[in-house]
């Protein structure tokens, strides 16, 4: 495990979330090598490591070779390898299960709109199915473009909602993300299936591909590599980035010590404009020579949908905070890059 995201994973693990619950239980993860996958089930080994909880952690990837290179080989994880998509059979008997796989990255909703789409229903179809066989809890990780179009997009709570155009092409996220979340209730209320439903905002941090498209990865990869960042529009957007510590912390903390069925979980406090983001990510790496050169240009995949500041007083009141201003979140990513040496 990178010493940036041990560390991380200790103070995670320092907060007042329900561990117990989780001893002797198995847990299974999809979209086990990508950032949150990782995160979370760093945070399962650790409470073995430090506590002896016995957790069985059941990791659903679609490559093992590079599981095995992210997360290593350990008596307590099984890997599963296969695509969401297809009928999940697992012997083992579940307790939990953390839904995080979903594409990720907007160009791919533009080249593959299909493929969002089955990942994001059929994908969530299989892994319900699969916490009803179990009598498991399931936790299903959505995104806070399921919010739309709305006339206000500051403080928004859980149960405020706006309109998306199902006729725009990039609608295939966020319209599958809210199948998948009625899915949910609908699993809930047939079957009385246990389910928690995350609505994160814009995340960051060690374990995103830094071949990503998203402006977090693409800021920090031309960083990392002293080249300027090419800003395709005025910069003047704002959003709110949240690192991965706090997404994390965030989901245990609704899984573990939440009641309820929705949470949004976003840094209220991390409010940046997307010049901002860049001007702070060349400032995180000393002796650069990368510059911001502005290139506004129309780009395909990008979302229409305006930026939010959601409201997270539901998951504070179970006491979840974040920590991590994005200052600090920039220089551990940065220095996760550097580790890993993974940029070039």
């Amino acid at each position: 495990m990178n010493e940036i995201i041990k560390n991380d994973v200790k103070t995670i693990i320092g907060f007042n979330i329900n561990w117990g619950k989780l001893k002797n239980k198995t847990v299974l993860v999809t979209g086990a090598t990508g950032m949150m996958g990782q995160y979370l089930i760093f945070t399962l080994l650790e409470l073995n490591n430090m506590y002896n909880y016995n957790i069985k952690i059941l990791a659903l990837c679609r490559n093992k070779e590079r599981a095995e290179k992210i997360l290593g080989i350990n008596e307590y994880l099984k890997f599963i390898i296969q695509d969401v998509t297809k009928e999940i059979n697992i012997s083992d008997k579940i307790d939990y299960i953390i839904h995080t796989a979903s594409p990720a990255n907007p160009t791919y909703y533009s080249t593959n709109p299909v493929g969002t789409i089955m990942a994001n229903t059929l994908g969530t179809r299989n892994t319900l199915e699969l916490a009803k066989k179990n009598n498991a809890s399931f936790c299903y990780i959505s995104t806070m473009e399921v919010y739309g179009n709305m006339e206000n997009n500051d403080g928004i709570k859980e149960e405020e909602y706006g309109t998306i155009n199902f006729l725009e092409g990039r609608s295939c996220y966020p319209e599958s993300k809210r199948l998948g979340e009625n899915m949910c209730v609908a699993y809930n209320s047939q079957y009385g299936v246990d389910c928690k439903i995350i609505r994160p905002a814009h995340s960051y941090g060690p374990g995103m591909s830094i071949n990503d498209t998203r402006v977090q990865s693409l800021f920090m990869k031309s960083v990392l590599n002293d080249e300027n960042i090419i800003m395709k529009s005025d910069g003047t957007m704002k959003r709110t980035y949240t690192y991965i510590l706090d997404v994390t912390s965030g989901i245990f903390f609704a899984i573990l010590n939440g009641t309820d069925m929705v949470y949004n979980v976003a840094n209220e406090e991390a409010v940046v404009s997307i010049k901002e983001l860049a001007n702070k990510t060349i400032e995180t790496k000393s002796n650069t020579s990368s510059k911001l050169i502005m290139e506004i240009r129309e780009e395909k995949g990008w979302s229409q949908v305006k930026p939010k500041i959601m409201n997270c007083d539901k998951l504070k009141s179970i006491g979840w905070t974040p920590i991590i201003n994005p200052d600090e979140g920039l220089k551990r990513t940065m220095e996760y890059h550097l580790q890993e040496n993974d940029y070039k």
